[in-house]
C-alpha cells in the first residue's frame, strides 16, 4: 500500500482528471466537491507544496491548501522566472505577496525560474 500522502495525491489527481476530461467544468479547484475532498484528506498541517500545474490553477490550488500550511511551510511554484510567465502568474503573486497571507518569497535562479515562498506565521 502506498504512503498516505501518495494515495491522497492519486485520489485528487484522479478526481481532477475526471472533472477536466469528462466534465463540463474547467474551474475544478473551485468545485465544492474537491474542496470537501481536500478538507477530508489533508490530515494535520502541510509542510511543503509544489505548484507545477497550469497557470490559471496555481492560485486556486494554493488558496485551498493555504489554511493547512504550518508556520515555516515551503511553497514552490515552477516556471516563474520569465517576464511573460510572471505576468501570467499575476493572481498567484498577488496572493503570495499579500501581507495578510504571511509569506516571504523569492525567485530562485533555476532554468525558467522557481518561486520559493515560506509561510512566516
Amino acid at each position: 500500500m502506498p504512503a498516505r500522502s501518495t494515495w491522497i495525491i492519486r485520489v485528487v489527481w484522479a478526481y481532477m482528471s475526471r472533472a477536466i476530461f469528462w466534465g463540463p467544468r474547467m474551474t475544478i479547484l473551485n468545485d465544492p466537491h474537491l474542496e470537501r475532498l481536500l478538507d477530508r484528506l489533508i490530515e494535520g498541517p502541510v509542510d511543503f507544496m509544489l505548484v507545477d500545474i497550469w497557470i490559471s490553477m496555481a492560485r486556486p490550488a494554493l488558496e485551498l491548501v493555504a489554511p493547512h500550511l504550518r508556520p515555516r511551510a515551503v511553497v514552490t511554484c515552477d516556471n516563474t522566472g520569465r517576464e511573460d510567465e510572471r505576468v501570467a502568474y499575476a493572481d498567484y503573486f498577488a496572493f503570495i505577496n499579500d501581507p495578510a497571507q504571511g509569506f516571504r518569497t523569492m525567485t530562485l535562479p533555476f532554468s525558467g525560474g522557481l518561486e520559493m515562498s515560506v509561510r512566516l506565521g
